[in-house]
């Protein structure tokens, strides 16, 4: 509007509004989250012209975040062998298992032990992404990465189970593949995808950006047995990108972060 710009209008999205250039507003705090849409209105008296802008803010006066679930024992096996993570345990568990906490640079944040019925907890966090590794002697397996946000504020059940002879991060539902792995992660740019094919399969592979852009695809048919694929990720910038395999109608997303 430059010079025809009169009056500026703001709402805070708990009724309270304002006029002005600049203004300043205090929010009532509770122990929930709460969010607002905060609207800019900018009005032009000369000739009618108005335009709006509106952003959503999130305020949490005592973080809230949660991350759970369980370490077991997946075939009686304890020490040298995979960790696998599972939608549900049917193992024993396993108690005074460390439990570690990483933050999306794949820094450890914190620690803790599996308590007597093999469950672990982190709580009070910050929105944002984090990695749960299961720290044995002897073993080593991929983090799951889990994202907290508004809309899933709470992981009450990452299930890891302990097995054999590799390291695989599982996953559950899955007919198409077992032993689904996508490492490193966080990566820099090289991508490996393993995975042990139960049949021959045509499978799709794709990686997207936060806003659902496809910056990665290819589409081929995989002999039945172990797959190892690799994708070179070099020339994305950093963040949050999401792995998707398609094969005879099921999908399989990981989250992976590229620095």
């Amino acid at each position: 509007f430059g010079t025809n710009t009169q009056e500026y209008v703001w709402t805070m999205g708990d009724g309270s509004s304002y006029t002005g250039d600049f203004v300043e507003h205090t929010y009532t705090a509770d122990d929930s989250l709460q969010a607002y849409t905060v609207c800019l209105t900018t009005i032009s008296w000369q000739d009618s012209c108005t335009a709006t802008i509106c952003e959503t803010i999130i305020l949490d006066e005592t973080p809230n975040g949660y991350i759970g679930g369980e370490v077991a024992n997946g075939n009686g096996l304890w020490g040298g062998g995979d960790v696998e993570r599972v939608m549900n345990s049917t193992g024993d568990p396993l108690q005074d298992v460390t439990v570690e906490l990483l933050d999306a640079a794949g820094n450890v944040i914190r620690t803790t032990l599996t308590d007597p019925d093999g469950r672990y907890s982190f709580n009070g966090l910050q929105f944002g992404d984090y990695f749960v590794h299961v720290k044995i002697p002897d073993l080593t397996h991929t983090p799951y990465l889990i994202s907290l946000n508004p809309t899933l504020q709470k992981e009450e059940e990452i299930i890891f189970e302990v097995y054999g002879n590799q390291i695989v991060l599982g996953v559950e539902g899955i007919s198409f593949a077992t032993g689904i792995d996508v490492s490193p992660n966080p990566t820099k740019g090289n991508l490996n995808i393993s995975m042990l094919l139960t049949e021959n399969t045509d499978v799709h592979i794709s990686v997207t950006d936060l806003l659902g852009k496809v910056v990665y695809e290819n589409n081929d048919n995989y002999n039945n047995g172990q797959q190892n694929i690799n994708i070179n990720l070099e020339g994305l910038p950093e963040g949050l990108y999401m792995v998707s395999l398609r094969a005879k109608g099921e999908v399989y997303t990981h989250k992976v972060v590229k620095q």
